[in-house]
């Protein structure tokens, strides 16, 4: 199957609802007191969304995925992740299943996470680098796919 077609962006909203109802009847996960960090992880990863966009509208390029990139952002959370808006969401996924104490959810956002991983190395990261050549090579060389510290 094409790796365009399974943006991981469009599994945000949908994908967690059916994980949350279909594992409604199962036991919650033993989160104790990480239970609430739920809530101010999502808080977070909702601000470092918002934060992104506003850094790619002064940037002049686009905020839709699925729009190509006018310019290579390397600016405020571009600094940090080559792909903050994916680590906000990973933040949002993450708060939802700490609140939620959902064992689907977790598991769903575990697969998520491999395949944004995979949609990344295998679409997004190849286009840029055709897009931006060694602009591109030189910012991936200093700034790590998810955060700094991580591949």
């Amino acid at each position: 199957m094409d790796p365009r077609r399974l943006h991981p962006l469009s599994w945000l909203v949908a994908g967690p609802l059916a994980a949350l109802v279909l594992g409604s009847r199962l036991p919650r996960l033993p989160f104790g007191p990480l239970r609430g960090l739920g809530v101010p992880l999502m808080f977070a990863g909702l601000g470092a969304r918002l934060w992104c966009e506003q850094v790619l509208t002064h940037a002049g390029t686009s905020t839709d995925p699925e729009e190509p990139p006018r310019a290579l952002v390397q600016e405020g959370p571009y600094g940090f992740s080559r792909n903050p808006m994916m680590v906000g969401a990973l933040l949002i996924l993450g708060g939802a299943t700490l609140a939620s104490r959902s064992p689907t959810l977790a598991f769903y956002m575990l697969g998520w996470l491999s395949a944004v991983d995979r949609y990344l190395r295998e679409v997004e990261e190849p286009e840029l680098q055709e897009r931006f050549g060694s602009e591109y090579e030189a910012y991936s060389a200093q700034v790590s796919r998810w955060l700094r510290g991580l591949p």
